[in-house]
């Protein structure tokens, strides 16, 4: 059933893929998701589901997240994508300066 539902989704792709099925990969509509094995679970780390809420995107519905844009095809959802760098002007050593 699994993988009927996924060439459901996958026939109605406009983002190309050349990949076949594997332990740990997924087929999305935004192409394919490689994630890894943790014990009993397969996990899959930072995988976008919309556009980020940039410019005319902020405030309204989000929109379909585009397609991976690594020339395979195939999204690394085996790792986090960097973190926003965090400023920090009123707090130091844990205490807020005055």
């Amino acid at each position: 059933m699994f993988f009927g539902l996924t060439a459901c989704f996958w026939k109605n792709s406009d983002c190309p893929v050349e990949t076949e099925p594997a332990p740990g990969l997924v087929l999305t509509q935004q192409g394919a998701a490689q994630g890894y094995e943790d014990g009993t679970t397969w996990s899959f780390l930072g995988v976008p589901y919309a556009q980020p809420p940039e410019d005319e995107l902020r405030w309204h519905e989000p929109q379909p997240a585009e397609c991976y844009p690594d020339a395979t095809g195939v999204y690394d959802a085996i790792n986090f994508e960097n973190e926003c760098v965090q400023f920090t002007t009123e707090w130091e050593n844990g205490q807020m300066v005055e």
